[in-house]
C-alpha cells in the first residue's frame, strides 16, 4: 500500500514538474531568443565618455542610453527623461525630469547626479575625451576643457535625484539631438571611481542602464554578447534574450556564415553586393558617414602645401571607386556632408547642391598642381605612408587611392600601411602620421559637427590644419546665429567652400552598408547617426520547419 501511495505521489510530482516546465517554456517562447550578429571591427573602448568611432557607438548604444533615443522614424523621443523638458531663458535653460524607474544593472537608481558626473568627466581636460567639443554649447564647457575655468562652473546641476538643470551658452535649436550622443550618457560615479583606469576596458568593468548588458568582452577579443538587462525600465518590450556578436572582417567569411545559418546578417563587399543586390534579403543601408583621406599637415610638413594636396585629390576617380571597386550603394561625395542632412531654410535645396564642388577627377590638372608643388617645395620626389584599417573594404579603397596617385604622379610614392582599427586610430589621434583613410559619422544630427572638427582648437583636428578665417566662420555659425537659421546655413556653406578650396581633406565616398539580413529578423532599427543598428525592438520569427 505504501509503495502504491509512493508511486502515485511520484506520478503527481512528475506531472506538476512537467506542467511547470511547460508553463515556463510557454512564457519564454520555448527557447532563448538569440540574434547572431557580426561587425567588421574590434571594440576599442566601452567608455561612453571616450568613445570616438562608429563601432564604439554601435556597441555602447546597446547597453547604455541617455535622456533621448531615436525612434524608428528617426525622431528624438524621451528615454532617460520622463517627458519633454521645460525650456526657459529664451532657449538657454533646460529642466529635465528623469524617469524614477530607471536603474543600473547593479540595481542602483539612475539619478541626476549620474548625468552631472558624466558630463563633468567629459569636459574635464584630464579625461582627454576626443568628443568633448560636442558639449561646448553647455555653459562654461569650452573654458573648462581649455583649462580656463573650474570644473564646478559647468552649467549642469542636480536639483534633486530626478531633476536635472542645464544652462546653455546660447540658444541651441538642435540641443535635444545632441543628447543622443554617447558622451551625454550618464555614469554611475561610485562604480566608475571604484574601477579607476580599468573602467570601460572590458565587460566586467562596465555598468548598463540600457536594454542589454555586455558580456564576454575581455578588451581585446572578437566575440561578446548583449544579454537582456532585467533591470531595464522597459524590459517588457525587449523581446530578445541575447545578441551574440563576432568580429568578421572578411565579407566572404561573413557571407558564408550567413549562408550556413550561423549569423543573421552579412556585411558585403562590392563583388558580393553586386551578386546579391536582387536577393530578397539584400539591403543597402544609408549612413551619415563620410570617408576621406586625412592629411597629417602638422607632422608631414610637405603636406602643408595646398598644391600637393590638391594634386593628389585630382588623381582619384570617385566614380570608378564607387561603381567598380565598392559597388555597395555608397555615393560620390561633393563635400564633407551627406545628402539630406541639411536644407536651405528658404529654398529647401540640399546643402550638397549649393556648395562648390571641388571633388573632381582631372589627371592633367593634377600634374599641373604637382609641378607647382615641386617648385614650391624644392623637391622632385616625395614619399608618404598612408594608414588604412584592416577590414577588406578599407584595404580595397586604400589600394585604389594608392594606384591612382602613383599612376598619375609617378614621382609621388604612397606606401600603404594596414593596421587594426584601435592602433590605427591611436596613431591618427596622436597626429603623428602622414596620411590616413578615416571617416566621420554624424552623431548629433546637425552639420556643425562635420565642420567644427577642423577648427584650430578642436581635439578632433588630427590634421592640425589651422586657419583663422575658417575658425571665424565656425565661431559665427555656433555663437552668432543660433536663432538665425538662414545666416547659420549660409555660413556653413562658406565653411565647406573653404575646406574645398584649400583641399584640407580628400573626400572619397559617402558610405552605405550593403547587407544580407535574415527574414526572421523583424523590427531592426537603422539610423544614419549615433548607434546605427538598434536591437531593442527586434523580434525573431520562428524558422519554418
Amino acid at each position: 500500500m505504501k509503495r502504491k501511495n509512493f508511486a502515485v505521489l511520484l506520478c503527481l510530482m512528475s506531472v506538476l514538474f512537467l506542467l511547470g516546465a511547460c508553463q515556463k517554456q510557454s512564457q519564454t517562447g520555448g527557447h532563448k531568443k538569440v540574434l547572431n550578429w557580426v561587425q567588421s571591427s574590434e571594440l576599442s573602448t566601452g567608455d561612453s565618455t571616450k568613445a570616438y568611432d562608429i563601432f564604439n557607438y554601435d556597441v555602447i548604444g546597446q547597453f547604455q542610453e541617455g535622456l533621448y533615443v531615436y525612434d524608428k522614424d528617426n525622431k528624438t523621443v524621451p528615454a532617460g527623461c520622463d517627458g519633454e523638458p521645460e525650456v526657459t531663458d529664451e532657449g538657454k535653460h533646460y529642466r529635465f525630469h528623469l524617469r524614477k524607474d530607471a536603474k543600473w544593472s547593479n540595481g542602483d537608481p539612475v539619478t541626476a547626479k549620474d548625468y552631472v558626473f558624466a558630463w563633468k568627466r567629459a569636459v574635464d581636460p584630464a579625461t582627454a575625451a576626443q568628443n568633448a567639443y560636442v558639449m561646448y554649447n553647455i555653459k562654461n564647457a569650452k573654458d573648462i576643457n581649455m583649462k580656463k575655468a573650474p570644473l564646478d562652473s559647468l552649467g549642469v546641476k542636480a536639483v534633486d535625484d530626478y531633476t536635472l538643470d542645464v544652462q546653455l551658452e546660447k540658444a541651441t535649436p538642435y540641443f535635444k539631438k545632441n543628447l543622443i550622443a554617447t558622451i551625454f550618457f550618464p555614469l554611475n560615479e561610485k562604480f566608475v571611481k571604484e574601477k579607476g583606469d580599468s573602467y570601460g576596458m572590458n565587460a566586467d568593468n562596465l555598468l548598463s542602464n540600457g536594454p542589454f548588458v555586455i558580456k564576454g568582452w575581455d578588451g581585446t577579443n572578437s566575440e561578446w554578447s548583449y544579454d537582456k538587462n532585467d533591470k531595464y525600465w522597459d524590459k517588457d518590450n525587449v523581446k530578445l534574450d541575447q545578441v551574440k556578436v563576432q568580429v568578421i572582417k572578411d565579407p566572404s567569411t561573413s557571407n558564408n556564415l550567413f549562408e550556413g545559418g550561423k549569423t543573421d546578417v552579412a556585411f558585403l563587399s562590392g563583388d558580393l553586393a553586386k551578386q546579391y543586390k536582387d536577393s530578397p534579403d539584400f539591403k543597402a543601408i544609408p549612413t551619415a558617414s563620410s570617408v576621406y583621406l586625412e592629411y597629417g599637415t602638422g607632422y608631414k610638413k610637405e603636406l602643408q602645401n595646398e598644391h600637393l594636396r590638391r594634386a593628389m585629390s585630382l588623381c582619384v576617380d570617385r566614380d570608378v571607386l564607387i561603381n567598380k571597386v565598392l559597388m555597395n550603394g555608397s555615393t560620390v561625395p561633393v563635400n564633407q556632408l551627406p545628402v539630406d542632412y541639411a536644407k536651405d531654410p528658404k529654398t529647401g535645396k540640399d546643402f550638397t547642391e549649393i556648395v562648390e564642388n571641388h571633388v573632381i577627377y582631372d589627371p592633367e590638372k593634377a600634374k599641373e598642381e604637382w609641378q607647382k608643388a615641386k617648385q614650391e617645395l624644392g623637391k622632385d620626389t616625395i614619399e608618404f605612408e598612408m594608414l588604412v584599417t584592416d577590414d577588406e573594404m578599407s584595404k580595397q579603397v586604400g589600394e585604389f587611392v594608392q594606384s591612382q596617385i602613383q599612376t598619375t604622379l609617378p614621382d609621388l610614392k604612397v606606401n600603404m600601411k594596414v593596421m587594426p582599427t584601435p592602433p590605427m586610430f591611436a596613431k591618427i589621434t596622436s597626429t603623428k602620421f602622414d596620411m590616413g583613410i578615416c571617416g566621420w559619422a554624424g552623431s548629433l544630427g546637425d552639420p556643425i559637427e562635420y565642420y567644427d572638427i577642423f577648427t584650430s582648437d578642436s581635439a578632433r583636428n588630427h590634421t592640425l590644419y589651422k586657419s583663422s578665417e575658417y575658425d571665424e566662420l565656425i565661431r559665427k555659425a555656433k555663437d552668432d546665429y543660433g536663432n538665425d537659421e538662414q545666416a547659420r546655413f549660409d555660413t556653413l556653406v562658406e565653411a565647406q567652400n573653404h575646406l574645398g578650396r584649400h583641399a584640407v581633406t580628400m573626400p572619397l565616398y559617402m558610405r552605405a552598408y550593403p547587407v544580407r539580413l535574415s527574414p526572421r529578423v523583424k523590427g531592426l532599427e537603422t539610423h544614419r547617426i549615433g548607434t546605427r543598428f538598434v536591437f531593442r525592438n527586434i523580434e525573431l520569427e520562428e524558422k519554418a520547419k
